[in-house]
């Protein structure tokens, strides 16, 4: 089911002692490392690690994503798009937001 695909898509990073419980880490959406410094500009890259889906630009501020692929940008924007869409704007089939009409 959905939980093995979630698995699959995921990154695992070790939490680092900040907290305890889960711990968000961005990944490079380019060579998928993990991005650790405070800025979230990938060291390997220097690519932006949150980028929307939606308008390709660089995510600073309220954003949100999909659990299961991963994929997501601007608030805003993927609530304009969840309106009228299920599939995930990437193209990559995940049926992201199975509520919508």
């Amino acid at each position: 089911g959905n939980k093995g695909n979630l698995r699959s898509k995921c990154t695992l990073v070790p939490n680092s002692g900040v907290a305890s419980g889960v711990t968000f880490a961005p990944v490079c959406g380019k060579c998928m490392e993990p991005v650790t410094n405070p800025n979230f500009i990938c060291l390997k890259c220097n690519e932006y690690a949150f980028q929307c889906s939606i308008c390709c630009s660089a995510v600073r501020g309220a954003c949100t994503w999909c659990p299961l692929c991963g994929h997501g940008g601007h608030a805003d924007h993927m609530m304009q798009w969840f309106q009228h869409h299920k599939v995930c704007p990437t193209g990559c089939g995940c049926i992201c937001n199975p509520q919508s009409n």
